[in-house]
């Protein structure tokens, strides 16, 4: 008798397939892989919820209905298992060499970040390594079913899944999963199902069970199966996921089948929009490359024993700002280690801009084939332009082909050329499981066969890597006339476009600067065209996420074409158009943009402000919940609702929510996307920290040629470069500065110390704003006395006093400076009841102050009425006020702010935040609103951390809509008996 396994893969006793079970018999329809498909909330049986949002992921898998024993399908896994271990996990030391490293000796974990959601931010945290990736887990203790992982070129994503499956294999990851796919989509047809990936890609011809088989099985048991689908950029598919025809490969992706079976996706950034729709359904992770540590640490497996040439290389690349810098890109840091290792006894010096890096590693493969190459220098120049041919038309849209037939690249270049090209190891032998004997893999024979004239020619041909498709293609189209260089450019007629063959591009402006010129000349058509108008409300931080993310690609990739074109002023005219008034913002920044940034700051003298923020904030206008099932089956039609901004049903399904405790919302806008665009759950998290360390020294090396007169550096974890910040500004080069922004980079003790004194010594003799918040430094004795003597205006040390005594020498001066100070912030900050009763007394002496950020300065022991609280009345011009940690004294605080509101008729901006709020309504909660009623200046309100019942929240809102607010958020603790509703909501309103 045939075991239950054999009979699930129709196998016969004979161990033949059975002929009855082919892949005609399994239906072709959506509904039979969705016959599993969870709903939309969660039913306490263990059922997939689904809710949307920017990348917060709340789809989990499903548990599965069977209840009888599952077979497991030994034959299959252990095909896979051949296949990843003699094919998958090799790695070679060389491009085109036989020469392998197994991915236990050489692979290095990489620095991964998770894309998180918190209330108006879209934030990125870093992880530990794949394994949490893979074993991350919701707020609902599921595991998610679909990961997006992005990264540049080279970043390491076809790695990562060799190194998943490597793990999975050995039993070191993913225990739960009976069968791993790991498929690579540039071998995908567009129809192509993904059984038949599977035989095509996994499979040897004798396996001895049928694609239908295999299909039956995956949808019966979703939840122990997972593909890994590699490089989503180069599938062949044009359309979106939404367009048709509707694949199982695309309704897979599209969270239309096998919603419980987990698939990851990996991808280039400049197609990630196509998941644009799938937000809430798509966990999604971003590969930052290589930190300086596992930069060393990948060096020194390269050259295993030879210490010599590790630490050689390492120290090189340390010197000269390559780490961290574009040694960062993993596959930039193996093609350092080839040209480190070929070029041993020759005199080292890697240039800086990657073209010219590429041309050096090109050269390098060259000469270490030049021995069994019987050409010369010309014919070997001649077999790059050759290659530069399939090269170009290959990728140039609306091309996008990264394999090649035989016949193919015979019709463009000839046997001679492919054969070089095959011995230097620019193009490698695609093959597929089925093309070999499962019994004897040797990946070895991945190498160029015999130059016998009796082998056989190769199926099928690819580059051995896409940027080296990309090198060969810019190479060619530098070197094309001016019209016919025209006529490819005329095709790029969108950012995306561009972005898309961005590499091409800048290897073109390395290599020729007549070329460069009209590439740039086509990017300021396209600035003209598609940006020119979104640049004023992308420098005032009023874009959504996706146009801001197309703006920093634009002019990243401008910056970078001029960069390797080594063009000093010719592009200048065109650039300061990107930077109106001299402003530099970029939101997160790469270290190559960093190289190209310092290039640019070097040769202009207009820029006048820089601005680096590394955790994005959205500009979308979003309305969120703390928990998903409160919206039970509504959710799809309010998703359907916020999607096409169709308001005719909101009111009636804000209704639904006051029904389940929630609120009742109305708006009065028709357009409906300038109010509310998605609904996303809240994930709440601590501080964040900075994600990851950014290649910022060459930028700081610029700052002695321009005259900064604003620099803001917000969320980005210097490290050791914070050593030179301080530098640059003993040296004076930000002697123009009157803001320096420094908050959360990673400031300690000696540095705060450093800028004091350079403050002291008048090497900063314009500042008169600081910001150095976020920094756990403490705040130094002689801080008062440096705001002192430069009248600053502006002060911000919130989050940074250590103890008590930090606070005590920054009130101790503050009668002395207040009278200066436009904007002054100390939230977060330890303060004993003597400092903070001294700050409250010289309130009365700010004349000037539009904003006043206090916490833990409310310990007040008397009457309300009575209390110096009441001194903010006399802040006349008093713009932006923001009160935290006031839980204990919760009544005083809020009487005090509502009698003062009358006197503040300038108050356009309440925060009140009250974390460890006693858990009832306070009696002083009425007073507020009424105060709140008569205040119609009043544009942003933030009420945290209070206890409301269903009234009060209801009537906060209705406020809001009467005075117009643009921006209403309130985080209320739940009462006890609302049983029927999570503990904790969320509103927020823009």
């Amino acid at each position: 008798m045939a075991s239950s396994e054999e009979h699930q893969f129709g196998i016969q006793e004979s161990g033949q397939p059975n002929p009855a079970k082919s892949r005609e018999e399994m239906p072709r329809s959506r509904n039979e892989f969705s016959s599993q498909t969870s709903v939309v909330s969660n039913d306490g049986d263990g059922n997939t919820i689904v809710v949307a949002g920017n990348y917060t992921t709340v789809n989990v898998a499903a548990q599965e209905p069977k209840k009888h024993d599952e077979p497991i399908p030994s034959r299959c896994r252990e095909f896979l298992k051949r296949c990843y271990q003699s094919k998958l996990c090799k790695i070679p030391q060389l491009p085109g060499s036989k020469k392998v490293m197994d991915m236990t000796d050489i692979y290095t974990n990489i620095s991964i970040e998770i894309e998180l959601t918190k209330p108006g931010n879209i934030v990125k945290v870093p992880i530990t390594d794949h394994h949490e990736m893979l074993e991350r887990r919701t707020s609902n203790d599921m595991l998610p079913t679909r990961l997006l992982v992005t990264g540049e070129g080279g970043s390491g994503k076809s790695t990562l899944t060799a190194k998943i499956a490597h793990d999975w294999i050995n039993g070191k990851a993913l225990t739960d999963i009976a069968l791993l796919f790991v498929l690579n989509m540039r071998k995908m047809g567009p129809n192509v199902s993904l059984e038949d990936a599977v035989f095509e890609q996994l499979m040897p011809n004798d396996a001895g069970f049928t694609a239908a088989d295999l299909r039956r099985y995956i949808n019966d048991y979703q939840s122990k199966v997972m593909f890994i689908l590699d490089s989503y950029d180069e599938f062949t598919r044009k359309e979106n996921l939404q367009d048709e025809p509707r694949t199982d490969v695309i309704e897979a992706l599209s969270y239309n089948m096998l919603t419980s079976c987990r698939v990851l996706v990996t991808s280039r950034p400049w197609r990630v929009d196509e998941f644009s729709d799938l937000q809430g359904v798509y966990t999604k992770y971003e590969l930052k490359g290589f930190t300086p540590k596992q930069v060393a640490d990948y060096v020194k497996k390269f050259f295993g024993s030879d210490t010599t040439l590790a630490d050689s290389l390492i120290e090189y690349l340390e010197m000269n700002d390559f780490c961290p810098g574009i040694a960062s890109v993993p596959l930039m840091t193996q093609l350092f280690c080839i040209f480190w290792n070929e070029n041993s006894k020759k005199e080292k010096k890697i240039p800086k801009q990657v073209g010219k890096l590429y041309t050096r590693i090109i050269n390098t493969l060259l000469s270490h084939r030049k021995s069994t190459l019987t050409c010369g220098k010309k014919r070997l120049t001649r077999t790059m332009n050759d290659l530069g041919k399939i090269a170009l038309t290959g990728l140039w849209p609306p091309q996008d082909k990264l394999v090649f037939s035989h016949p193919e690249i015979c019709e463009n270049i000839s046997e001679e050329t492919t054969q070089i090209a095959l011995k230097v190891g620019l193009l490698s032998i695609e093959e597929s499981m089925s093309d070999m004997d499962c019994e004897e893999i040797d990946y070895t024979t991945f190498d160029i066969p015999s130059d016998t004239p009796d082998a056989p020619p190769p199926k099928h041909l690819r580059f051995f890597h896409k940027t080296i498709q990309e090198k060969c293609a810019g190479q060619l189209l530098a070197t094309l006339p001016d019209d016919e260089v025209k006529r490819y450019l005329e095709v790029l007629t969108s950012i995306k476009l561009c972005m898309r063959v961005k590499m091409i591009l800048q290897f073109a402006c390395g290599v020729n600067l007549k070329t460069a010129d009209l590439i740039m000349k086509r990017l300021e058509e396209l600035y003209k065209s598609d940006i020119c108008e979104l640049l004023e409300p992308y420098y005032l931080d009023e874009l959504r996420e996706d146009d801001v993310r197309r703006i920093q690609e634009f002019i990243g990739l401008c910056l970078i074409c001029n960069y390797e074109s080594g063009a000093t002023d010719k592009f200048l005219s065109f650039l300061n158009c990107l930077f109106p008034n001299g402003q530099v913002r970029f939101l997160g920044m790469s270290a190559y943009i960093g190289n190209a940034l310092e290039y640019f700051l070097t040769h202009n003298k207009t820029i006048v402000s820089l601005t680096v923020i590394e955790l994005p904030r959205t500009g979308d206008m979003v309305y969120y919940l703390a928990k998903s099932k409160v919206l039970g089956d509504a959710h799809e039609d309010v998703h359907r609702t916020l999607k096409h901004e169709d308001g005719s049903k909101l009111d009636e399904m804000f209704d639904e929510f006051v029904e389940k405790g929630i609120l009742r919302m109305k708006r009065s806008s028709s357009n409906v996307s300038n109010t509310l665009a998605d609904v996303q759950i809240w994930e709440r998290f601590g501080d964040l920290q900075p994600s990851s360390t950014i290649n910022f020294t060459p930028v700081i090396r610029a700052f002695q040629y321009v005259n900064l007169s604003k620099l803001d550096i917000t969320d980005v974890k210097l490290g050791p470069q914070c050593d030179a910040l301080i530098t640059c500004i003993e040296d004076r080069h930000l002697s123009s500065a009157v803001t320096l922004m420094f908050r959360q980079i990673g400031f300690e003790e000696t540095h705060v110390h450093r800028l004091c004194v350079a403050m002291k010594k008048r090497k900063l003799p314009k500042l008169k704003e600081i910001d150095i918040s976020r920094n756990s430094s403490g705040i130094p004795k002689e801080f008062g006395e440096v705001v002192e003597r430069l009248r600053m205006t502006y002060v911000n040390v919130s989050f940074m006093a250590r103890d008590t005594d930090d606070m005590a020498s920054l009130v101790d001066g503050l009668p002395r400076y207040a009278p200066n100070l436009k904007e002054f912030r100390v939230e977060g900050n330890a303060t004993s009841k003597q400092e903070g009763d001294a700050l409250l007394a010289v309130i009365p002496e700010m004349k000037q102050l539009e904003y006043l950020g206090m916490a833990g300065v409310c310990q007040m022991e008397c009457a309300p009425h009575e209390s110096r609280l009441m001194n903010l009345q006399y802040l006349k011009n008093l713009q932006a006020l923001r009160i935290w940690d006031i839980a204990e004294y919760l009544d005083d605080v809020l009487t005090c702010v509502a009698k003062s509101l009358p006197s503040l008729t300038q108050l356009s901006y309440l925060s009140l935040r009250a974390d460890e709020a006693p858990r009832t309504i306070s009696p002083s909660l009425e007073i507020l609103l009424e105060a709140l009623e008569r205040s119609p200046r009043i544009r942003k309100l933030f009420l945290l951390g209070m206890y409301f019942d269903q009234l009060h929240l209801t009537r906060v809102v209705e406020i809001g809509e009467r005075h117009n607010y643009n921006f209403l958020c309130v985080f209320r603790r739940m009462l006890a008996e609302d049983v029927e509703v999570p503990p904790d909501d969320f509103i927020r309103i823009y």
